[in-house]
């Protein structure tokens, strides 16, 4: 069966990440017994499709697999989109009343006709209002030409002696330069440059044999902050080579940027759940990843960062 098979992968790999089904439940907020309907393959429990492939989502990157690989070989097996539109419409079909369709088909009949009257009024209205307008003796005449180019003469006459009025009163408020004296050119600023960062990474390691796997060093800089940045939902899990955990759950586009100083360690783990969906900086460097992080098998990645002299 593929459901087992699928639900079986996602416990060997929970199992293998030393999680429990209540750890699972806090990560991704999906009640205990969907995840365990998950692991057994009956999805028939599942709130529906959209929400079984969601949870399938979510509960892979927890434990560390490629959503998009695994809902992929075992996309014959999951329900689909039509599944459940069927399943909807079977029952609204059932809850619905025989009176319903007779009375809202004659109540719909009924709105083109009013409106078609309310249009044809409207028409009459506006042809009335402008006839009336034409009729009218007390309309105001046609306008004399001759005074309306009268008075755009004087219009523009009067704007162009407060125009040299205001240039008059502008040259009396500057002084007069000295005589013998030449004025100095005012000293342009240059812009400044940005300076350049001082921090350096550098790549030293980089594995694909399981999950893609890289090593920087870093050189050490009197403060060493982290920022993650994202527009998707992904999983983030932060810790040094001591095992302590800065950052471990769902990383969201509500808690972009996020930022870590991390100057004390000397070590630092990145285990990232979609890294095609995020994107880190160490003191303003960003890290360049060695796999291409746009291929499905590669979304999941592990950067560890090494602080050197």
């Amino acid at each position: 069966m593929l459901r087992v098979e699928l639900g079986e992968k996602l416990k060997d790999a929970r199992e293998q990440s030393g999680l429990s089904l209540y750890d699972v439940q806090e990560k991704t907020k999906i009640q205990k017994r969907y995840l365990e309907a998950i692991e057994e393959g009956n999805f028939t429990i599942l709130p529906g499709s959209f929400y079984t492939r969601a949870f399938i989502r979510e509960f892979a990157l927890v434990v560390g697999l490629n959503p998009d690989v695994l809902l992929e070989e075992h996309a014959a097996d999951l329900p689909t989109t039509k599944e459940e539109d069927f399943e909807r419409l079977s029952r609204v079909q059932k809850h619905s009343k025989p009176g319903n369709s007779s009375k809202n088909s004659a109540i719909f009949s009924v709105i083109p006709k009013i409106l078609t009257a309310a249009l044809i009024i409207g028409i009459i209205a506006v042809v009335w209002y402008f006839l009336q307008k034409e009729v009218d003796p007390e309309n105001e005449g046609p306008v004399d030409e001759t005074n309306e180019v009268e008075f755009e003469r004087n219009a523009e006459a009067l704007e162009e002696g407060n125009a040299q009025m205001n240039e008059d009163n502008a040259n009396e408020d500057e002084p007069a330069p000295e005589e013998g004296v030449e004025e100095e050119p005012e000293e342009q600023s240059e812009p400044e440059e940005e300076p350049e960062p001082t921090t350096k990474l550098t790549l030293v390691d980089q594995d694909d044999s399981g999950t893609p796997s890289s090593v920087f060093e870093v050189t050490k800089p009197e403060e060493l902050v982290i920022k993650v940045e994202t527009e998707n939902n992904s999983w983030l899990d932060i810790k040094n080579a001591d095992g302590d955990v800065f950052y471990s759950k769902n990383f969201t586009k509500d808690d972009s940027p996020a930022e870590f100083e991390l100057t004390e360690e000397n070590e630092i783990i990145l285990n990232i759940g979609r890294s095609v969906d995020i994107t880190v900086t160490v003191n303003g460097v960003p890290i360049e990843y060695p796999f291409d992080e746009t291929k499905a098998e590669n979304y999941h990645q592990v950067v560890t960062l090494k602080v050197v002299e």
